[in-house]
Formats: C-alpha cells, structure tokens, sequence
C-alpha cells in the first residue's frame, strides 16, 4: 500500500509561522497605566549616558514574569517608562501605559524618528508592542511570551506584519566618554565614563611600545594639545553625552649599559643613556688581584667592539635595549 504526502498550501503555512510569532506577545498589549518601579531589580550599573542605562535597567529584569513584577495587564508600555523612571528620565520618556500614546509623548518630549536604530532606541510595533533596542536587530520588552515577562528577541519575531517605527529619545546624558587611544603602542583599553562634576582618576596606561616609555596623555595624537598625567584626577573633560579621545604620549626609552666583572671582584649598577646624547661611560670600579684593567668589550674574551675606561660614547644600544660591557684584564708584568 502506497502512502500518499499531504500538501499544504503556502497560505496556510505562512498563518502558522505567524501564529507562532504572535505567540511571543501576551494577550492585552496597550493597558491603562500601571507603574511597578519599585519591584525593580536594582542589579545594574548605571554610566549617566541614558540609551545604555535604559538596556541596563531592562537587562536587569529579563525573564522576570509578570506577577514577579507586580503588573496585572498589557503592560509593554508601562514597562519602558518604568525603566526611565528610575533612572529619571521620564522627560525624555514621559510615563504612559499605552503603546501609541507613549510613542505620541516620546515624540513631544523631543524624540526623533530614526531609519537605523541604535542601542537605547525604543522599537514600536503598530500600536500593539514597543520594546528598547538592545543592538542593530534585537530589542528587550515587557510583556513576552507566555506565560508574560521581559525578554530579548530579535524585532522581525516580536509583532511579523507590523509597521515598525524606531524612535530616538531625547535622553539628557549626564555623564561623558574617554576613549584611549594607543598612538602607536599595542594593546587594547577599554573607554571611561565619568559622571558630570564628578572628579573621577584617569584609568592607567595599559598600552605598550617597544622601545618607547609612556609619558602621559594628550588630547592631540602629536602631543599639541591638553596633557594629562597617567591616572590624573579629571573633572568634565568634555560635555556630558560626549567623548573625548586622549592619545598615548611616548619618549623613546634610554638604553642601559650593563658592567660586567668578568673575573674580577667588585660591583658596578647599569647605566641609562638617553639616544642621541654623548655620556662619558662610568668608571671602572672593578679589581682583580694580580691583573690591571684595560678597558671594555662587548664580548667576554675581548673580539667584540672595545671602549676605553671612562669612553665618551653615544647610540651604542637600541632604545629600550641593554648592552653588555665585559672588564677586559692584562696580567701585572
């Protein structure tokens, strides 16, 4: 007996995959206005520059279910304006627990709509959802699922055949970004953000380059223009919502001489020499009984390069680098 395949038409198979993508929304999306800020987690670390704090705040709630929030209906709305509540932005993001009323005040308070989202934007779905972008394709929202709570999902998934709008809050930042730049050393660091009127230290050098010491910042990679020491105390080095670039300054590294006794007796430190400068080498202060010194050579058996005791010399080593130079002894007639 043969098995015949059952063939369903595209339509009806287009209905399915939707039905399951609205089964990502709880029922009732727009409500009345319901504020539960006060059941917040509190777990997150807020940097003063609004979009980021906004997906903090959220991030902080992601997979609490709705009665672990205390909402009691459509409640997507209510939650964005809860996360600007607690951080006091409800300026830019005026409370509103329905989905096209707060797209309407975001608006009014400023808010602009943009074509490509950035983390912060909110993403309103029709008049059914809206939820805060968490990057360039994923947003995190209230109301999700079943049973409902906070998740993140990609927006495609959130409301299929909806018309999406993105909007960009006014938010009011109140705090500004350092960006460190290695200016020619390796290494990676992160940027700082301060808070405005707050004196916050620099975060040390973490850059390197070889051959070369760090010698401080400056807002200028050439060195023309605002120095700052290594960790220095800053306060508003630019506006709040802004970023200010500080370059590594550098200074080529002295190199070091090394004093070798090499039989002899005695003890003599390492000497640094700046490159390009002329420096007489240290006197020798080694001894060795029977034997009288004759001067130096960068080879132990005396084949290599020779310098004569107390030798004007300059350039003799890389920046950074140490040579060795090995007391060469004749025996006492």
């Amino acid at each position: 007996m043969h098995t015949r395949a059952i063939a369903y038409p595209a339509g009806i198979v287009l209905a399915l995959i939707m039905i399951l993508c609205l089964a990502l929304i709880a029922p009732g999306t727009a409500a009345a206005m319901q504020s539960r800020s006060a059941s917040f987690n509190t777990n997150f670390t807020t940097t003063g520059i609004g979009a980021q704090d906004m997906i903090a705040v959220a991030k902080a709630q992601e997979e609490r279910h709705q009665e672990d929030l205390g909402y009691t209906e459509g409640w997507c709305a209510d939650f964005v304006s809860d996360c600007a509540k607690v951080l006091g932005l409800s300026r830019a993001i005026p409370f509103n627990g329905m989905v096209s009323s707060l797209q309407d005040a975001v608006l009014n308070a400023g808010g602009t709509v943009v074509k490509t989202p950035q983390p912060g934007d909110l993403v309103f779905f029709s008049d059914y959802h809206v939820g805060i972008m968490t990057d360039a394709t994923n947003c995190i929202s209230g109301n999700m699922s079943s049973p409902s709570r906070v998740r993140t999902c990609k927006v495609e998934w959130v409301v299929p055949g909806s018309t999406i709008v993105y909007v960009r809050p006014a938010y009011v930042a109140t705090a500004y970004r350092i960006a460190f730049k290695a200016n020619g050393g390796t290494g990676k660091m992160s940027a700082q953000t301060i808070k405005k009127d707050a004196t916050k230290a620099l975060k040390a050098n973490a850059f390197t380059r070889t051959g070369y010491t760090f010698k401080g910042w400056n807002t200028k990679a050439d060195g023309t223009g605002t120095t700052y020491a290594n960790s220095q105390k800053v306060k508003n080095l630019t506006k709040a919502g802004k970023t200010i670039k500080l370059y590594a300054q550098w200074k080529k590294a002295p190199y070091k001489v090394a004093f070798k006794a090499n039989g002899g007796k005695g003890t003599m430190s390492a000497q640094k020499i700046k490159r390009g400068k002329t420096v007489a080498l240290k006197a020798n202060s080694f001894k060795r009984a029977g034997y009288r010194f004759v001067g130096w050579n960068t080879k132990k058996n005396g084949s290599g390069k020779s310098y004569k005791n107390g030798q004007a010399v300059k350039n003799i080593a890389k920046a950074g680098k140490t040579i060795k130079l090995y007391a060469q002894w004749k025996k006492k007639a």
